[in-house]
């Protein structure tokens, strides 16, 4: 079973190298039909997907829920091609369409010289926005999450430094420490990690989601600064990197969550509806 894994690794990554050098346009219609062809033979992470949407998304009717869970797995069959991309292809094909609001939040808070956490969540176009954040960082990290297959992780890794100066594993908090007090911008995304230890009730869509708070406590021992950051694809291709104002620190992680429910009913279908939400 694990061999068989690290051979469809393998395969995929070939199949992207090769429609890589393919133009934009047709790249994104093979995406659209890989998400298509997922929606239907993975019914599993489809079912998870309805349940979330269908419990966050209250006032859509069912009929447009399903619609947004068909159009979500569309979304995650493009974010492939992206991803593939900025890994190792012509990342200028994403980069000369990415624009960023809020720089100036970002600009201002690595004048400061504290550290800043990028705090991001897990949306569909999260791979592409790093080949545009680099120029304005002067030196990037990021947290990612170890993968089981070997082979995918070492892939992953060398695609993501790409553009990343620094990458550590999620439970290397002595990493992340370290790198705010070098005045690093870190990006972390936290909305799918919540351990027991570090996490605090909050209100999501109505419900009360456990959220991983662990933010708080980097922000009391390295005095850094943390903006809220999202990207979305847009109706015209292009694509949206948006930087929020520093959030409060009284209530740090209620904040979080609710810029990004705000951002999520602005691009419901590219959220990462796959992953189990809720009980």
């Amino acid at each position: 079973m694990m061999i068989f894994r690290y051979l469809i690794v393998g395969i995929s990554r070939i199949f992207f190298k090769l429609i890589n050098t393919l133009p934009l346009g047709i790249q994104m219609i093979i995406g659209h039909l890989i998400g298509l062809l997922c929606y239907i033979f993975i019914p599993k992470r489809r079912k998870i997907a309805f349940s979330n949407i269908n419990q966050c998304l209250n006032e859509n009717t069912i009929s447009e829920k399903k619609q947004i869970t068909k159009n979500h797995f569309i979304s995650l069959g493009k974010s492939l091609i992206e991803m593939h991309l900025v890994w190792f292809g012509d990342q200028k094909k994403i980069y000369d369409n990415q624009k960023i609001i809020g720089l100036d939040y970002l600009t201002n808070s690595v004048a400061e010289g504290r550290g800043v956490i990028l705090l991001s969540a897990h949306f569909a176009t999260l791979e592409g926005i790093f080949c545009s954040l680099k120029e304005h960082c002067p030196k990037l990290a990021a947290m990612y999450r170890v993968q089981k297959n070997t082979v995918w992780n070492k892939i992953m890794t060398k695609g993501r430094s790409r553009n990343i100066d620094f990458l550590f594993a999620h439970t290397d908090i002595k990493s992340m420490i370290k790198s705010l007090n070098d005045n690093y911008v870190v990006w972390y995304a936290p909305d799918q990690h919540y351990a027991k230890k570090r996490s605090r009730e909050v209100n999501f869509f109505g419900h009360k989601v456990s959220f991983n708070s662990a933010t708080e406590d980097l922000v009391k021992i390295t005095d850094c600064v943390v903006l809220t950051q999202f990207s979305r694809r847009l109706k015209d291709g292009s694509y949206e990197i948006e930087i929020g104002r520093p959030l409060s620190r009284e209530n740090l992680t209620q904040e979080y969550v609710s810029r990004l429910e705000e951002y999520i009913l602005r691009a419901k279908e590219q959220y990462y509806w796959v992953h189990k939400r809720f009980k």
